[in-house]
């Protein structure tokens, strides 16, 4: 296992398993949500977690134009800085990939059917 896997698996066994494992607290995952009263925004973590990363992938299932735009200037910087990056998905409009030209972002898109079986829909590299 890699020196970051060990690290990670550490965090991982603090959080979960044994509070008294020592780790670093950047490989402790931690719980994000919004919090008017704390300042506190998901937003602004991923952000900032983007910020520091050397690549990035995202899974999630339903995406659209106003949930990713946020995250529009950040996904500019990080492609500036060379900085690939993935979105998995269950559903993509082919109109919501055309709007984003990233060349570093790629997205891909999934139909599952019974049990579980997924066959890749479409993906779109250098938009």
């Amino acid at each position: 296992m890699s020196r970051n896997g060990e690290k990670i698996l550490s965090g991982a066994t603090t959080a979960f398993i044994d509070s008294t494992n020592k780790s670093s607290a950047a490989y402790k995952p931690d719980f994000i949500s919004n919090d008017h009263t704390k300042g506190v925004k998901v937003l602004t973590s991923i952000e900032e977690e983007l910020k520091r990363c050397d690549s990035f992938t995202f899974s999630v299932a339903f995406i659209t134009l106003g949930g990713i735009e946020p995250l529009l200037l950040t996904f500019k910087e990080l492609e500036e800085r060379g900085v690939p990056g993935k979105v998995l998905t269950i559903t993509c409009s082919q109109t919501l990939k055309l709007s984003i030209s990233l060349r570093s972002l790629r997205i891909s898109s999934y139909v599952c059917i019974m049990r579980m079986q997924c066959y890749q829909e479409y993906t779109m590299e250098n938009i």
